[in-house]
């Protein structure tokens, strides 16, 4: 049997080779439509795990080999031990604080572009940042703790610097644990604001902007350098960070039981008599959380006082031109920077 022509000279099938086609077509289909959710299953699994493809640049492999801890021996050369400092980060809610020590021998300067009076993420920072997040997922990097602290110009009033910095800071952290494989208690933040400039003669430069990220040391207890303590942010704007966006929830009590918790408000004020450098201080390690049952008397936790508003001052802009940075001013005032932005 002869069909008749349908459309542009296209003939209708015989029944026998409609119903093959017919049946050929319906398969096909099932196929596709029962690979299709696997599919978008795999790609939903491989998003979840990493965001980021996975590209090793020029710039993420001198990260690493700059922040790459080194072999023991070295901490006996004078010169190098010369740049390890110990540093007091003040805990948020708590009048106490707690000891790191940072070894600037492994430390690097990102110039970053954000813009004016925001700790929004630009594509600029992105790129950057991106270096840094492959370089904390290598393997030579793997479970090392590190210090993100931002820095600003002194452009500006003290109280609203030190808040910019310390948002930046954050700001950087989040989006690297969100687009990489990085556990986030590996990364302390802090803000320094424009107490430590990269180029004290041109405080109001755009090379004072960056994040700097240096190696926390975990088992030191040789000799400092230097020790400072990082100033509290006073001024807000918006929800102040929690101590487990900052990277200090163990240090602050935060992941205690929580009656355990409970027994130890009010004990932040207590301090070690002991000098610094007896080395008896759990080695620079995070101590166990235990409960405060056996600290005697009644005392009443401090409660941070919310502060007013500051309108920042103007500053001139300069991000974009952002020359490459060089590393903090002190410690280590000579040292170079790994990163040529």
């Amino acid at each position: 049997m002869t069909g008749s022509t349908i459309g542009r000279g296209e003939r209708s099938p015989t029944p026998g080779a409609l119903s093959a086609c017919g049946v050929a077509r319906v398969l096909l289909a099932a196929i596709m439509a029962s690979a299709a959710p696997a599919v978008a299953g795999f790609g939903s699994a491989a998003l979840a795990q990493q965001t980021k493809p996975h590209q090793m640049t020029e710039r993420a492999e001198r990260i690493i080999r700059t922040l790459r801890p080194a072999a023991a021996s070295r901490y006996s050369d004078a010169a190098y031990a010369n740049r390890i400092i110990e540093m007091e980060i003040p805990l948020p809610g708590r009048d106490s604080g707690r000891k790191i020590i940072l070894n600037y021998n492994h430390s690097v300067d990102l110039a970053v572009y954000y813009n004016f009076d925001s700790f929004d993420i630009t594509p600029e920072t992105a790129e950057v940042l991106d270096d840094l997040g492959y370089a904390l997922e290598a393997s030579e990097l793997g479970g090392g703790e590190y210090l993100i602290a931002g820095h600003t110009d002194a452009t500006g009033k003290d109280a609203y610097n030190q808040w910019l910095s310390e948002s930046r800071a954050l700001s950087a952290k989040r989006y690297l644990v969100k687009n990489f494989r990085i556990d986030p208690d590996r990364l302390i933040v802090v803000g320094f604001g424009e107490t430590r400039l990269a180029d004290q003669r041109r405080p109001r430069d755009g090379i004072n902007r960056r994040v700097e990220i240096t190696l926390i040391e975990q088992a030191y207890s040789g000799p400092t350098a230097e020790r400072f303590e990082v100033p509290r942010t006073t001024y807000r704007k918006g929800p102040a960070p929690s101590a487990q966006d900052l990277g200090l929830a163990e240090y602050s009590g935060a992941r205690l039981p929580a009656a355990a918790a409970e027994d130890c408000i009010g004990t932040g004020g207590i301090v070690d008599p002991r000098p610094a450098d007896t080395g008896l201080d759990d080695f620079g390690n995070r101590p166990t959380p235990v409960p405060c049952s056996d600290v005697t008397g009644e005392v009443t936790a401090s409660e941070p006082q919310p502060v007013a508003e500051e309108t920042p001052e103007p500053a001139p802009r300069a991000d974009a031109a952002t020359p490459v940075v060089s590393p903090p001013a002190n410690p280590a005032a000579d040292q170079n920077s790994a990163i040529a932005n």
